[in-house]
């Protein structure tokens, strides 16, 4: 099995948080508290714009 690029690992990383973000994200919003929901939220974008300026590399 071939080694895996540092970015190929990163991009892996940040697409299964953004995965389990979204799953969190599910939760009823009166079950999660406002602060926690706009952490995760922020957490999101953060993830996204690193995967956009990784996968503008390949």
């Amino acid at each position: 099995m071939a080694k895996k690029s540092r970015q190929e690992e990163l991009i892996e990383i940040i697409t299964t948080r953004l995965a389990e973000l979204e799953i969190d994200l599910l939760i009823p919003l009166e079950d999660l508290p406002d602060e926690e929901f706009n952490d995760l939220i922020k957490e999101a974008i953060r993830l996204r714009e690193m995967l956009r300026s990784l996968s503008d590399f390949e």
